[in-house]
């Protein structure tokens, strides 16, 4: 996806953020930010986060949609 002049990895599908290959995938440097209602965080949020914890990814900002 692009976005301006900067390009991003979009990553969508069940079980990719617990593939063993995400953190290879995206490299070490790789950061990003979770953009979500507060339903979906509701219900799901809290193993997303762990997901992205166990990957080596520091969660520093979550955007909450009404």
């Amino acid at each position: 996806m692009t976005a301006g002049r900067t390009p991003y990895d979009v990553l969508i599908g069940p079980g990719v953020l617990s593939h063993p290959q995400l953190r290879r995938r995206l490299g070490p440097e790789a950061s990003g930010v979770v953009v979500s209602s507060s339903r979906v965080m509701r219900r799901h949020g809290e193993a997303l986060q762990e997901a992205l914890r166990k990957t080596g990814f520091e969660t520093r900002r979550l955007v909450l949609l009404p």
